[in-house]
């Protein structure tokens, strides 16, 4: 015998604005977006209601300084807060400026950024990537990027009811990604054969588990690696 029943209900809107010349470009969006999470089990009288917003602004400025060199500079920001509960808010302001540049006719592209993020409730470290990117031989492809990062828990992982754990801490990693692209193109078939590897150290990785009431957990340290290789064949 069951009494449970769930009901998710959702609704988002997206306003969006671009504006593009020879050497500026931007994208700049903001919206609405409203979560409504109900569970109830009649059986044992436990009743939950998890009603979310969040309102998003995202803006993007790239500038070509010439053919070369191109510079980027961004924000991304969020506010969300659980209508039910006053004290469940989270703030996000991320902030971020990138650089990019082509060498030897376009043969090799190096790029670099640095982010920074400040919430209301975590003291968060930059975040830094950095890329090379080769295409000297023809139909070739290599890239070696590393990069440090991080994660901000969401509203649900701080309050959700039940289950949320508001003592979380961001997660933190640095990651280190190899590939080579092999590309080839005639008449009548074309096909990309494509290898990557990867390795990522994470610090405080969020990971929910528990019994009858799942709860997350910040683990101490995983690391994860591997190999992807996809082959993808396309005839005419």
């Amino acid at each position: 015998v069951s009494g449970k029943s769930e009901n998710s209900n959702a609704l988002k809107t997206l306003l969006q604005w671009q504006y593009k010349t020879g050497l500026f470009s931007s994208v700049i969006s903001t919206g609405l977006f409203s979560d409504r999470y109900e569970f109830r089990d009649s059986l044992s009288g436990f009743e939950s209601r998890i009603p979310a917003i969040q309102i998003p602004f995202n803006a993007q400025l790239r500038f070509k300084l010439n053919p070369r060199w191109q510079i980027q500079w961004g924000t991304e920001s969020s506010l969300n807060w659980l209508t039910q509960r006053d004290t469940a808010r989270l703030l996000r302001s991320a902030w971020y400026v990138g650089i990019e540049q082509h060498l030897f006719n376009h043969r090799l592209r190096a790029s670099g950024m640095i982010r920074q993020e400040w919430t209301n409730l975590f003291t968060t470290s930059p975040a830094w990537h950095l890329s090379l990117e080769n295409k000297s031989w023809k139909g070739w492809t290599t890239r070696l990027s590393i990069a440090s990062n991080y994660r901000v828990p969401t509203l649900n992982e701080l309050y959700f009811d039940p289950g949320g754990n508001s003592r979380l801490k961001p997660e933190r990693g640095v990651s280190f990604e190899f590939l080579v692209q092999k590309k080839y193109e005639s008449q009548y078939l074309d096909w990309m054969l494509q290898n990557t590897m990867y390795t990522k150290t994470v610090q405080d990785w969020i990971v929910w588990y528990g019994g009858a009431i799942l709860t997350p957990h910040n683990i101490n340290r995983v690391w994860s690696r591997g190999n992807e290789t996809d082959l993808k064949i396309q005839f005419h």
